[in-house]
């Protein structure tokens, strides 16, 4: 199933939102926990959420765990957890939904590509610099 772009408004503005967050961590605080252990970022997060954020480690598919931190989007609080992939950081926004599934979306924003979807009642989005290609590839580690 291909990534289609999206065009609905809602999810447009939602995915600015998300670009303007990763592009502000850029300049300043980039995680709020330093991590690349799995549990140690899956503990830190607990208490802070209503839900459990499904935090994994990449490392051997080139996606470096760095980190964490909390975000406040659209007024409420979501879980970022943050990659290094080659040259590039990688933000991942997490929060919980009442749809199940839906395919993956692209857009691009400043520069800044991203890529949503949803798996078991949580929304992921995804933005980086890197080439969509590598977006579409972390995608799919995260749905396998």
């Amino acid at each position: 199933m291909s990534p289609v772009l999206r065009t609905d408004d809602y999810q447009v503005e939602l995915a600015e939102e998300i670009v303007d967050a990763h592009v502000h961590s850029l300049q300043g605080q980039l995680t709020s926990f330093s991590s690349n252990d799995e549990q140690a970022m899956k503990g830190w997060f607990k208490g802070k959420l209503t839900f459990a954020p499904p935090v994994r480690d990449f490392a051997n598919d080139g996606f470096l765990l760095q980190g964490g931190r909390l975000e406040v989007v659209e007024g409420r609080s979501v879980a970022v957890v943050v990659y290094s992939h080659q040259e590039n950081l990688v933000s991942v926004f997490f929060w919980r939904t009442r749809e199940q599934h839906a395919s993956p979306r692209l857009g691009s924003r400043q520069g800044y590509k991203w890529i949503d979807w949803r798996k078991g009642k949580i929304e992921f989005c995804a933005v980086s610099d890197a080439p969509t290609a590598d977006l579409e590839q972390l995608q799919r580690l995260f749905t396998e």
